[in-house]
């Protein structure tokens, strides 16, 4: 009694009408209780026990289960009331419970009719079904309402609801199943160089700039692979040169980064941005630099209105980085040379305050430090 005067203890006329009710539901499932089941009629800390339920404490399994014909031995009991001292909260039936659900709704097995506290008539003789409940609960999910919706529900299998429900779920969750595994096929055709397959995915309106799981888009992921053909098929397709992943790299960043000169070409035919960073803020010129790939470096220095001279986070240019992390041999005389050529400034300092050539100096390299003077 200390527990359900803490839970009516607002607006004290009309709670005390409804604790009536509640009490007779109580006094009359007590009654149908074997002495040896009384002590477990209801948890007076919590107010919940096999004939009442407080949504606040309850997940949607636990309800399912308190809903059955059995007591707590799982022997089953006369009574047939669930007593409900409260309603759903919002938002408690979840996504991730529907499926739960979606496996009851074909059941028969009685179940007990679900009596709101504030019910004035008791369904003692009236009778419901665990599939019943389900698609109660199915409902108020898909349709929004609350639950529950009626005072008294005593709710028992329907087949033209059954169906209904059935068609919502295959048409909202069998084709998001649907849309993963065609996203699943198309990362593994592009994987796995499947030119005709792809083009044929493609053609059939699978999203060209689909991603895996760390957000790699397909043609990233040719690109990462050095797919050549595979990148020219999705580029024909409208792919994106510069999405990005999780890690900040794109088609058009990796593409420079790991020397793919052919692919760089066809990257900035088809729109590759200079204003897109990878995850050091850095161009695709300067990694190129630093890894000595000299044709790449040659295509992009000299390209129109290309950053030359763009600062990454650690306060390097093209320049600094292939003086500071070059070895200072023949190939990355040769980067800076071109970079010099197309214009690039040789005397901007790193965050230290130091220029390429005092670098080059400090590191041996004559010959690089030659060019820079």
């Amino acid at each position: 009694m200390i527990a359900m005067a803490s839970i009516f203890k607002k607006n004290s006329t009309h709670k005390i009408m409804c604790l009536f009710v509640a009490l007779i539901a109580s006094s009359y499932a007590t009654a149908q209780l074997k002495d040896s089941d009384k002590a477990h009629f209801v948890d007076t800390a919590t107010f919940r026990g096999p004939f009442y339920i407080n949504f606040l404490n309850t997940t949607v399994a636990e309800y399912v289960e308190r809903l059955k014909k059995t007591d707590i031995e799982g022997t089953a009991v006369a009574i047939n009331l669930l007593s409900l001292v409260n309603q759903a909260p919002s938002r408690w039936i979840q996504k991730k419970e529907l499926a739960y659900l979606m496996k009851l709704i074909d059941s028969e097995e009685p179940a007990k009719c679900a009596v709101s506290v504030l019910a004035s008539t008791l369904p003692l003789k009236d009778s419901a079904t665990i599939g019943g409940h389900a698609m109660d609960l199915i409902d108020a999910y898909r349709l929004g309402k609350k639950y529950p919706a009626f005072l008294t529900s005593c709710p028992k299998t329907d087949s033209v609801r059954k169906a209904e429900i059935k068609t919502w779920w295959e048409a909202k969750f069998s084709n998001q199943k649907q849309i993963a595994m065609n996203t699943a096929e198309i990362i593994k055709l592009v994987e796995t160089n499947d030119l005709t397959a792809v083009q044929k995915a493609l053609e059939n309106r699978v999203n060209v700039n689909t991603t895996d799981n760390s957000q790699r888009s397909l043609l990233l992921i040719a690109t990462n692979n050095r797919l050549v053909d595979m990148a020219e098929l999705l580029v024909a397709h409208g792919a994106d040169v510069n999405q990005q992943a999780d890690n900040k790299d794109s088609p058009f960043l990796y593409a420079g980064a790991s020397g793919q000169t052919e692919l760089v070409q066809l990257y900035l035919e088809n729109g590759a941005k200079f204003n897109v960073f990878n995850r050091y803020h850095g161009s695709a010129l300067i990694p190129a630099c630093e890894r000595g790939h000299v044709e790449t470096v040659r295509l992009l220095a000299n390209t129109k209105n290309y950053p030359i001279d763009h600062i990454n986070r650690l306060g390097w240019t093209a320049l600094l980085e292939a003086v500071i992390l070059g070895d200072g041999g023949a190939t990355y005389q040769e980067i800076v040379q071109i970079l010099k050529d197309a214009g690039a400034k040789l005397d901007i300092p790193d965050h230290d305050g130091v220029t390429s050539l005092q670098h080059a100096h400090r590191k041996g390299f004559t010959a690089i430090a030659k060019l820079l003077q």
